[in-house]
């Protein structure tokens, strides 16, 4: 896809307002070519500004806490092509691994991430709170929004991918 492929993407899923969306995602991915661009705006637009959207709410509620993440670890299969499409965390966060080789790909990553994975859920539901030892998750507050990424190094980010979430008004 070339940049003038995403224009008309942009265009066609956004209208006029798709001109304005354009170069908030081409600054958050300036090494991506065009076509992550318009899968970047896909799933924002389908998933993670309601999910952030609803993190926002639930902190405001100053009630039981909430937990906001990222899958970032991207699959090898496919020539990695997919990066980190939707549904990917599922296997890991059931650490079903080695039934779901296909879409996870071979080698230690997958594994290790779904320990890290699946012990946060586990946590979660035991305690209310997904941290564990060595990795501490915050809440998600509005003031910092505190995120925790998951890949082969999972940290906490404040607030990625800023530019879209402001664009989005969410």
């Amino acid at each position: 896809m070339t940049e003038d492929d995403a224009r008309v993407h942009f265009t066609a899923m956004l209208g006029p307002k798709g001109a304005q969306a354009l170069p908030v995602y081409q600054a958050l991915r300036p090494n991506d070519p065009p076509t992550y661009w318009v899968t970047a705006l896909a799933t924002d637009t389908m998933m993670r500004m309601d999910s952030i959207r609803l993190a926002s709410r639930k902190a405001a509620q100053a009630a039981a806490p909430a937990y906001m993440y990222r899958l970032d670890w991207e699959t090898p299969i496919l020539g990695g092509v997919m990066r980190a499409p939707h549904g990917l965390g599922v296997p890991l966060v059931f650490d079903t691994v080695e039934t779901k080789r296909g879409v996870l790909g071979p080698g230690p990553e997958p594994q290790k991430l779904a320990a890290v994975m699946s012990q946060a859920w586990i946590n979660f539901a035991r305690t209310g709170d997904p941290s564990q030892e060595g990795l501490a998750w915050p809440r998600y507050e509005t003031t910092s929004r505190q995120t925790m990424m998951f890949d082969v190094a999972s940290h906490v980010a404040p607030d990625p991918d800023a530019a879209a979430r402001v664009f989005w008004g969410a």
